[in-house]
């Protein structure tokens, strides 16, 4: 008699790519929670007002570089293919592209396994069902106090000098003191 055996699937929740579709990523999850930040680093590599994050466990996440034809079970640890990192603060990492340079995550050293995907990589067309799309709602601003001055904030979303309340304690429970 053959022993049964079993495959796991794990249904996409939604995708996403860089600009020129280097890198490519997958989530089995809907987004924990989505934060607008309105930090200089942000602004600067954005190129606007804020970057908005859509924060997924590692353990949900899968990227794949279509160059090299890797593929990554969460966000690697360091610089491999083409995903680079740019360390901006000593809190946290910021991975890119390496051939399009388009801003892809940010990883904070005291979460290593909670990435910030960001939402201008998210392929709109990918959300599984309502419910993901409804998971991408914004829930809080976060570093109003260096937002730019012609950045006015017309919703109702918590905001925050900086980060949230328990994300700052975390933080500085770990040692990190920057933004």
């Amino acid at each position: 008699m053959q022993a049964e055996t079993t495959t796991t699937f794990k249904s996409i929740a939604f995708a996403g790519s860089c600009a020129c579709k280097r890198i490519t990523y997958e989530s089995t999850t809907a987004p924990t929670h989505i934060c607008i930040c309105h930090c200089v680093s942000c602004r600067k590599i954005s190129g606007g007002p804020y970057q908005i994050f859509a924060h997924v466990e590692s353990s949900a996440l899968t990227l794949y570089d279509n160059q090299l034809f890797f593929r990554y079970e969460g966000l690697p640890r360091a610089d491999i293919g083409g995903i680079v990192f740019v360390e901006l603060s000593s809190t946290g990492e910021r991975a890119f592209c390496q051939t399009c340079r388009s801003s892809l995550a940010m990883r904070y050293k005291h979460e290593p396994n909670k990435n910030g995907l960001t939402m201008g990589t998210v392929d709109e067309s990918s959300f599984r069902d309502e419910h993901v799309r409804e998971a991408f709602r914004p829930g809080m601003h976060i570093f109003v106090s260096q937002k730019a001055w012609y950045d006015i904030i017309v919703d109702d979303l918590p905001q925050y000098e900086r980060f949230s309340g328990s994300f700052e304690k975390d933080l500085h429970l770990a040692g990190g003191e920057e933004g």
